[in-house]
């Protein structure tokens, strides 16, 4: 007798695409004073939890699975939509720039910071995380949390900070690093990216380790 065994339905088996929206994160008491933030653990301020609030309200209908949000951006919403804190979505460590006014450095190092504005990926601030390093931490971070994933193509937010948030619209719109600073002060994105390309993310990782 043949097996009349069906194919698992498509809510069962793991997702192949994605749709993304990207949201940037709300702003801090730094950001509002023009400090550097970088990785800093600090809470949003008022107004950045406003926005934030608001803009989760505005996708509230757009079937969200999951909102993945780098740490210290955790969400209080009332849609109902679980909220994963990943800590490997944190923004790039800018180090001892941490803390500090934009104008302070602009003065104090007028070259660095001027081509920080331009291209973030090709200056490294004292004591702070490579960019390559940040890069690649912010993609795992990515491929991982949604590598489990099943559904047929499900909505997912992520919620991080500027460059974190730069970092992946530009892999998921394959625009280069040099428009990172573009696209990070956009407020929602949506794009589509599929399982095979985060995969490639791990493996290439995995085999710089």
């Amino acid at each position: 007798r043949g097996s009349s065994q069906e194919p698992p339905s498509p809510t069962m088996a793991k997702a192949t695409a994605f749709n993304l929206l990207v949201l940037r994160a709300g702003r801090s008491s730094w950001d509002s004073d023009g400090r550097i933030v970088g990785d800093s653990d600090l809470p949003m301020c008022d107004e950045g939890r406003a926005e934030i609030a608001r803009e989760i309200d505005e996708l509230s209908g757009e079937g969200l699975s999951v909102i993945l949000a780098a740490p210290a951006q955790l969400l209080r919403n009332g849609s109902g939509v679980k909220v994963r804190t990943l800590p490997g979505l944190a923004e790039i460590s800018m180090g001892l720039w941490e803390g500090v006014l934009g104008s302070d450095l602009e003065e104090r190092f007028p070259k660095n910071y001027r081509q920080w504005l331009v291209d973030p990926s090709s200056v490294k601030a004292p004591e702070g995380e490579a960019f390559g390093d940040a890069q690649d931490r912010v993609l795992r971070t990515l491929a991982r949390a949604l590598e489990k994933v099943k559904g047929d193509t499900p909505v997912i937010g992520v919620v991080a900070r500027p460059l974190a948030s730069g970092i992946i619209r530009c892999f998921v719109e394959d625009r280069p690093t040099a428009d990172l600073w573009e696209r990070s002060k956009v407020c929602v994105s949506r794009g589509r990216i599929t399982r095979e390309a985060l995969m490639g993310v791990l493996e290439s990782s995995g085999a710089r380790a």
